[in-house]
């Protein structure tokens, strides 16, 4: 799987999906030095990558076609703070690096997202964290979508 926006470095997301087997993962970020960072942390988890790269080109970085998955967890709630032209970029970037019948997993707090899968088949699944007593209750999206 394709893994955007490594964040601060401190998600253990793509650790657990290398421990449950998932060797092939490229992570991608912006900042080279959260990728160097995170390229040392891991050192250990041959076939997982770490790709500075901007999220709207990943190119030539990432080909085309390239990966079954993109897993995205709450990526494009970052950036949609930078407006809707920079969302879309991202999304026809993700398109762009899917392989045909390629997935498109995306956790995110807004029902926005789905303003930018118009062109996409998609299924949403709502959840709620923090447990049956937690106020507020956060509720979060799982969207998976591939291309029409």
């Amino acid at each position: 799987p394709l893994r955007p926006g490594a964040g601060r470095g401190t998600s253990r997301l793509s650790a657990d999906l290398y421990g449950d087997g998932f060797h092939n993962v490229i992570n991608v970020d912006y900042s080279a030095r959260l990728i160097e960072r995170m390229r040392q942390q891991h050192a250990e988890c041959a076939g997982m990558t770490w790709v500075e790269a901007d999220l709207t080109a990943m190119a030539p970085s990432v080909p085309d076609s390239s990966v079954d998955v993109v897993l995205d967890k709450s990526t494009i709630d970052s950036i949609m703070c930078c407006g809707e032209a920079i969302v879309a970029k991202y999304i026809a970037e993700v398109r762009r690096v899917l392989r045909p019948h390629g997935r498109f997993l995306a956790m995110s707090c807004s029902a926005a997202v789905e303003e930018f899968l118009t062109e996409w088949h998609f299924d949403r699944v709502d959840m709620a964290a923090g447990g049956p007593n937690a106020r507020p209750r956060i509720y979060h999206s799982l969207y998976t979508a591939y291309a029409k």
